[in-house]
């Protein structure tokens, strides 16, 4: 259990006695845009599992609809109903419009191959210009979740995020030197992480802020010096 001292709020002092500096971190997601394309083989045997499907699959609801209207046009040509059909679409007009959603698909996906969004098939996470996580220091007047928030907008991306849990996804613990402990007067710090994504994910994003997260992070384990930073780096992977 924590408890504030009277000097800093963001430092609070455990049941052991030791003063902890406190902290919350928003690891803040954007999520992949498009599938990965599958490698040429797999590809020929997705390809032939679904002709061999198709040969035997049934009609969609859309062709159902255009066999049934074509049939009504044909009866009420043939005198087998009176009055107006119960439809303005022809069975054209229905496969016309089918190809419109397909086409729009299509097109979307070209557009996002274009670069015209940061790595597509890759999930992102916002980072600070130091490439760690925005991080803020505990204030007892706001709870968790307002503080993730306000250090997502530190980093000045003016996107909309909504949080997995109103409780922390995991936290870190780093114990200072002599030297970093007598300057901040406390043992060390514990940074509790709050897990967003933003809820638009074709937002436009600022490049330098953010970065594909698995190799971000575990680089920075790779070229980390002290125990503390591969802790830091692998608790951040751990909750991709």
């Amino acid at each position: 259990m924590l408890r504030h001292t009277k000097r800093l709020s963001s430092v609070l002092t455990d049941s052991a006695g030791k003063k902890w500096k406190v902290s919350i971190a928003a690891l803040i997601n954007r999520r992949p845009l498009l599938t990965e394309s599958l490698n040429p083989e797999i590809a020929f045997l997705f390809d032939h599992s679904i002709e061999s499907q198709s040969r035997n699959s049934c009609f969609s609801d859309w062709e159902k609809v255009a066999i049934d209207q074509e049939q009504m046009i044909k009866d009420k040509a043939a005198g087998k109903i009176l009055g107006e059909l119960p439809f303005s679409e022809s069975k054209s007009n229905i496969r016309d419009r089918k190809q419109l959603v397909l086409n729009a698909h299509l097109e979307n996906e070209m557009l996002y191959n274009d670069s015209q969004f940061k790595a597509p098939y890759e999930q992102l996470v916002l980072v600070e210009k130091n490439g760690k996580l925005p991080k803020i220091a505990y204030d007892p007047k706001m709870d968790g979740l307002e503080l993730a928030q306000k250090a997502a907008e530190l980093t000045k991306e003016n996107l909309e995020i909504n949080f997995s849990s109103p409780y922390p996804s995991t936290h870190y613990v780093t114990v200072f030197d002599e030297k970093k402990a007598s300057e901040e007067n406390c043992f060390g710090e514990k940074v509790f992480i709050y897990h967003g994504y933003i809820s638009n994910k074709y937002d436009r994003l600022t490049d330098s802020l953010w970065v594909k997260g698995e190799q971000h992070f575990a680089k920075k384990i790779k070229s980390a010096k002290t125990f503390s930073e591969i802790n830091i780096s692998q608790t951040v992977l751990d909750c991709l």
